[in-house]
């Protein structure tokens, strides 16, 4: 079976792209491994261009499970979803995920997400 995402590097940022609609599993793999990477993942983007759709369960689950994971430890994640559903469910994993060392933001587009981590000093 293909994975369902690629995991590249863009100077300072860890992009995590997902080739097809991602299910709950596929996000907390790709969470898992992005940070087995530790520092080096601290500035992270993820690429939800093709779109998702989880319960509001799971997006509850897999917020909490992030936040339990990356708590107290500085970061900045950026999460590009086009479409309306993707943007309001990403917005509630970065509620459900919220935490004082976490800069969470979601964009339309990948342009908006690197304008926003460049200005804020990330390479």
């Amino acid at each position: 079976m293909d994975e369902a995402y690629q995991i590249t590097k863009m100077g300072d940022i860890t992009v995590v792209k997902f080739i097809h609609q991602p299910g709950y599993k596929d996000f907390y793999d790709a969470l898992e491994k992005v940070l087995k990477q530790g520092q080096c993942a601290r500035y992270r983007l993820w690429d939800l261009t093709c779109g998702f759709d989880l319960s509001i369960p799971e997006i509850k689950d897999l917020g909490l499970y992030s936040k339990s994971l990356i708590d107290g430890l500085p970061a900045m994640v950026g999460v590009i979803a086009p479409d309306n559903l993707s943007f309001g469910l990403a917005k509630m994993i970065g509620d459900y995920s919220h935490s004082e060392s976490i800069d969470y933001q979601v964009f339309r587009s990948q342009y908006q997400a690197l304008k926003w981590m460049t200005a804020n000093g990330i390479k």
